[in-house]
């Protein structure tokens, strides 16, 4: 009896329970629930294949990488509940990557379109959920912002952003604190913060950097309003913060290399960093510092000469 029972586990299917749903609403980022309910499948498929012929007219990448898993006709057949966790393993990775790249352009209408059919398709604001926050995260001042987190199961408390769930009942400025607060106390959210930056910049050449432009943006202000607006640098902070510092300090990508001698200048007015650590900035600041970054390098470097006792140690050596 137990080997029969392990037989029909193992032909259990993946997970049908986003199966079991209110057939008078579903859940959208382009329409009313009620009014999405009666869209069609293939209604749904032709507006994000819409979209995303329109983002291929922008970045002709998308559709080398993105269209026969997510975006062909194939793709309106695919059921996650009927697939085995290595298809699902290998869809959520394309998954991911997507909506890295969507990133950048998520204000865009077309981007919008092609959420749309990766919602109903693929119910990424189901399996999803780290994804799509690294992809709107950036956006968080934004009224599709508060709407799409709205989409997301997050409600229970065993998610990592159940705080978010209710963000529509917050003001702006409410959720702006919210998030300085909760990347200074939370060490997951700090280091997924820290991750998007790497995760965007190796995603993007040196010739595309503008399209990290508004993920930088955030991890700045993130990551000064935790400096400057308390006086405890703790450890763990440093732990998160040097490792994505540090490479900021070497980047060919100018706002990551200027957000990284903002935030070194903010932290040196609020600790000593050790030797190895000041050499390591020092050192890498000075080697790879973009040439339109001169200036700025020299202020970090003046500011490092009068807040760093041990300075005289590394000059000495």
């Amino acid at each position: 009896m137990t080997s029969l029972i392990e037989q029909l586990q193992k032909l259990a299917l993946p997970d049908c329970s986003f199966h079991v749903t209110d057939d008078r609403q579903r859940e959208s980022i382009l329409f009313e629930g009620r009014y999405a309910a009666t869209l069609q499948k293939d209604v749904v498929y032709a507006i994000g294949l819409n979209g995303f012929q329109e983002l291929c007219a922008i970045d002709p990448k998308f559709r080398l990488l993105y269209y026969e898993a997510l975006f062909s006709e194939v793709s309106v057949s695919t059921d996650r509940s009927i697939n085995s966790k290595g298809f699902n393993r290998k869809l959520d990775k394309t998954i991911n990557s997507f909506l890295v790249h969507l990133s950048p352009y998520f204000q865009l209408k077309p981007a919008q379109k092609c959420l749309e059919w990766l919602i109903y398709r693929f119910r990424i604001h189901t399996f999803n959920v780290d994804a799509v926050m690294r992809c709107i995260l950036p956006y968080w001042n934004t009224n599709l912002f508060s709407r799409f987190v709205q989409l997301l199961d997050i409600k229970e408390s065993k998610s990592q952003w159940s705080w978010l769930h209710n963000v529509s009942d917050a003001d702006r400025s409410n959720l702006k604190a919210v998030l300085h607060t909760k990347c200074r106390r939370s060490s997951f959210f700090l280091q997924f913060v820290c991750d998007m930056v790497q995760t965007f910049v190796r995603l993007h050449s040196s010739e595309e950097a503008w399209l990290c432009r508004q993920i930088l943006n955030f991890f700045t202000s993130m990551i000064l309003a935790i400096v400057n607006n308390h006086d405890d640098i703790s450890e763990i902070h440093l732990l998160h913060l040097m490792p994505v510092i540090l490479k900021g300090l070497k980047s060919s990508v100018v706002d990551y290399q200027a957000s990284s001698f903002m935030i070194v200048a903010s932290l040196s007015m609020k600790m000593m960093f050790e030797t190895k650590v000041l050499k390591a900035i020092i050192d890498s600041s000075i080697k790879h510092c973009n040439e339109v970054l001169q200036s700025e390098l020299l202020k970090m470097l003046c500011l490092l000469c009068q807040t760093q006792e041990n300075l005289n140690t590394i000059s000495n050596k």
